[in-house]
């Protein structure tokens, strides 16, 4: 059993650190990710989320995965691997705003 802190920040990153068989993991998370279903590929919207768990997911559930994180759909419970499980929870929209110049 892996106990998992997810700790957020202001900005919305996660730091999440993992302790498993003596262990101690940390990563790195990004507010959003894309939540990715094998069967769409990659055009997938980006997601706010939580993590839930650090075990091999099961199907149907949100793994993380990559150098650059986003979350795959497991496709059926033949994944081995122990990943983070997450969960999407808020729609993210991208906004640019326009400030003025300092003079």
């Amino acid at each position: 059993m892996a106990t998992v802190n997810d700790l957020q920040f202001p900005e919305g990153n996660h730091r999440v650190s993992v302790e498993h068989e003596g262990k101690r993991l940390t990563y790195a998370l990004p507010a959003t990710m894309p939540f990715i279903k094998h069967s769409e590929g990659m055009l997938a919207p980006r997601f706010f989320f939580d993590v839930v768990d650090y075990r091999a997911p099961k199907r149907g559930e949100f793994y993380v995965s990559g150098a650059v994180p986003e979350a795959y759909r497991a496709p059926s419970d033949g994944i081995r691997s122990m990943f983070l499980i997450v969960t999407p929870t808020d729609k993210a929209k991208q906004v640019t705003t326009w400030v003025r110049e300092g003079k």
